[in-house]
């Protein structure tokens, strides 16, 4: 064999390991980056690393921008651009999301999403084009799943499903709806009235889906009729798809009022049927508080850091204060340094060391 030879193989098998190296890390999510929003409605906590004896980095809040770059453990490795941070921040599987570009079923479960709807992308590449994600319902604690694949927990009226969607119909920009807070009739169950069970079917004559019971009342949309067949829709979010034969009735005029009212609320939060009150505008005073800093606990204490001052990470990053960084204060003054939660934007806090001498009064 001539040495040309052995050089074009040897060059070959470079290759091949390159492009097994690159599969695997595209398989981890690490291939190329992705645009993605944090989807879980809590704050959600980073981290310095994927390892579980990590540190906590700080917080991001729900629908805050971010860049993915790679899966490691349970934890993805992200940017958020526009922070000013070089140092890598670390976020649970869970928490990171995508608007869905078309209403589809998430496959494996019996949920399905809307168009514009927010789910939470555990994995990039689960295989065929696809993603797993995370799906959470809110449909009433009466209900009983007798489908339940793909379901993680049912608790409370509250259930947390894990799927694939495709991929290519992720993405990380709201699609624009025609009137995501439009009038739908809504129904519900007449299970109050007559003390019966209600079975719900996959399709008429189908398996059974799911079960109500007596007494409990849950809204539905009724899609059409079929003979003697309602299909309905039942959730406000994700939902479920099925079949019954029970009988529906109409709100009455005081839950009519009701829906008005949760109606005019919405439309209050403009056209984005995923925006909560917590990322609006901030006012003046304490109310010019990052929404990032804002909290439960009356005791929290608030203050800006001198503008200039040096913020120390607990990743290690030395960064200059920029004028109106709000801080919360996490722990006392030792050698002079006091712990925070700094405000770098009005979604991202991270904790940093600063000195006591650089902590101002806040308006």
């Amino acid at each position: 064999m001539s040495m040309e030879s052995v050089r074009v193989r040897i060059a070959w098998v470079l290759v091949w390991l390159a492009a097994l190296e690159a599969s695997a890390a595209f398989a981890q999510g690490g291939a190329s980056p992705v645009s993605r929003v944090v989807c879980q409605l809590e704050p959600s906590a980073l981290w310095t690393g994927p390892e579980s004896h990590a540190q906590r980095a700080g917080v991001a809040l729900y629908q805050t921008a971010v860049t993915r770059f790679e899966e490691g453990g349970e934890r993805s490795r992200i940017e958020v651009p526009g922070l000013g941070v070089r140092g890598p921040l670390w976020i649970s599987h869970d928490a990171l999301g995508a608007y869905a570009l078309e209403g589809a079923r998430v496959r494996g479960t019996s949920v399905s999403v809307r168009r514009g709807g927010l789910v939470c992308v555990q994995h990039e590449d689960a295989g065929e084009g696809r993603a797993q994600v995370l799906v959470r319902t809110e449909l009433g604690a009466g209900i009983r799943f007798e489908a339940t694949g793909g379901l993680l927990e049912d608790r409370d009226g509250q259930q947390r499903w894990t799927g694939t969607y495709p991929r290519s119909g992720l993405s990380a920009d709201e699609p624009t709806l025609e009137d995501p807070h439009a009038s739908i009739p809504v129904e519900h169950f007449a299970t109050a009235a007559d003390g019966r069970t209600v079975e719900v079917f996959t399709a008429p004559g189908g398996t059974r889906l799911l079960t109500v019971s007596a007494g409990t009342t849950v809204s539905v949309t009724r899609i059409r009729q079929e003979g003697g067949w309602s299909a309905i829709r039942i959730g406000d979010g994700p939902f479920v798809l099925g079949f019954t034969q029970a009988t529906l009735v109409g709100l009455s005029e005081r839950e009519r009022a009701r829906q008005a009212q949760v109606a005019a609320l919405a439309a209050q939060l403009g056209s984005s049927p995923n925006a909560r009150f917590e990322n609006g505008p901030a006012g003046s005073g304490a109310a010019a508080t990052p929404a990032v800093l804002r909290g439960g606990d009356a005791s929290q204490v608030i203050r800006l850091v001198r503008t200039g001052a040096t913020l120390r990470t607990v990743g290690g990053e030395v960064l200059r204060a920029s004028a109106g960084v709000y801080v919360r204060l996490v722990s006392a003054a030792s050698n002079g340094q006091t712990r925070v939660l700094a405000a770098l934007s009005r979604s991202v806090a991270l904790y940093a060391d600063v000195s006591a001498v650089d902590l101002l009064d806040a308006p």
